[in-house]
């Protein structure tokens, strides 16, 4: 009997770095661990012979080629090679994979699964400044005809998928409004990846020894709250410096926001970092701090607990279900600077506290495993195939 076939396709897959690069690779693999056949299909390019590495057949398509012209090459081949897999499990937005996988649905009538990370008609509206509204006011007014296009259309490809997978319960409610039945949507946590057990001097970084260091990541796009966190290190003492690890559409409005304030030898930004380097940051910061105001679900937060760094996070989207205030890091309003600075300073002169969130976040990881992860999707994947 042949082994049951699962294409996963993606908009970005390994050697792309970040959280979802990384985390398709692995899902792919630990599928085919468990006795499936995986085809893996991506819009992300590779050098010559890089494919090599994997236990399963990538195919890509160059992303550099025109939208359309990349999207009917996807539709082609999911058409083409229909019998080559039973179910495509598609992770990423739904105006990339999602839209092609719905289409090629008519010719072949696959099933599929669609797993989101978060509302990329909201992200769209707000990097092409359509729009000023927060994501939850967004969904009940997406203003001007555009943003409410993409809305409709976000919600149709997404509702057009068997089933849904979300990696918090905040996203579960935010795709209920969506139009989206509440027994077609699965919430399947994220996986904590362990970052490379690497330890590194400041001095081989370039940083300063005797200052303490707050450390925060993500992209640099408005929503993340790196313009609050800089404006905060002005209500911090002098011996504090900031060190912010991505790359984005906002950094120069936020190299602008440093000059202004003369925080310029207080901040560093490392541009994006692969997991190697960001190891190194974080054997040598003293807390992490992420102030964004949406998450799906931060894996970056995982990732500072797998460090062993006390984390302070905003109050808001799925950071809850990560962090539970006071128990294994601090909870905060992401725009009430006052009491951000309050928290960042009575963490980083609190030893005590730092050890006590130190140690309750690695029981908090044992919810965010690869073996419930990989369950949990067997479980789903089954009910088709």
């Amino acid at each position: 009997m042949p082994k049951p076939s699962i294409l996963i396709f993606t908009g970005i897959f390994p050697p792309a770095i970040g959280g979802p690069a990384t985390y398709t690779a692995r899902l792919a693999d630990e599928l085919q661990k468990n006795g499936f056949k995986i085809i893996l299909l991506t819009f992300s390019p590779a050098p010559k012979n890089f494919n090599q590495q994997f236990n399963f057949p990538v195919f890509r398509i160059p992303i550099t080629l025109p939208r359309l012209i990349r999207f009917w090459r996807a539709i082609n081949f999911l058409i083409k090679n229909k019998n080559e897999y039973d179910l495509i499990y598609t992770h990423g937005g739904p105006f990339d994979s999602g839209i092609c996988a719905i289409i090629a649905k008519l010719f072949t009538g696959k099933k599929i699964i669609t797993k989101v990370t978060g509302d990329n008609a909201w992200e769209l509206a707000r990097e092409k400044n359509w729009t000023n509204l927060e994501i939850n006011d967004f969904q009940k007014h997406p203003p001007l005809l555009r943003s409410k296009i993409f809305a409709k259309l976000r919600s149709w490809i997404i509702k057009k998928a068997d089933y849904l997978v979300v990696p918090s319960e905040y996203l579960k409610k935010i795709s209920m409004n969506w139009g989206v039945a509440k027994n077609k949507i699965i919430v399947i946590y994220n996986a904590s990846e362990k970052l490379p057990s690497i330890k590194t001097s400041r001095k081989q970084l370039g940083l300063n020894e005797k200052n303490k260091i707050i450390l925060s990541a993500g992209r640099l796009v408005p929503w993340k709250g790196f313009d609050i966190l800089i404006e905060t290190l002005n209500l911090l003492p002098k011996e504090i410096s900031l060190i912010i690890a991505g790359d984005g559409p906002d950094k120069t409005h936020l190299l602008k926001l440093i000059d202004q304030l003369k925080l310029n030898n207080r901040v560093i930004f490392t541009g994006k970092l692969n997991s190697k380097k960001l190891a190194e940051y974080f054997s040598t910061c003293n807390i992490f701090v992420l102030l964004s105001r949406y998450e799906g679900l931060a894996h970056i937060l995982l990732e500072a607990f797998a460090a062993e760094i006390p984390v302070i996070a905003s109050d808001c989207c799925g950071n809850p279900e990560v962090i539970e205030d006071e128990f294994n890091g601090l909870l905060v309003n992401p725009i009430n600077q006052t009491l951000i600075a309050k928290k960042i300073n009575q963490l980083l002169t609190d030893h005590n506290l730092q050890r006590k969130f130190i140690e309750n976040s690695k029981q908090t990881l044992k919810k965010f495993t690869w073996e419930k992860n990989i369950t949990q999707t067997i479980k789903l994947i089954k009910k088709f195939i």
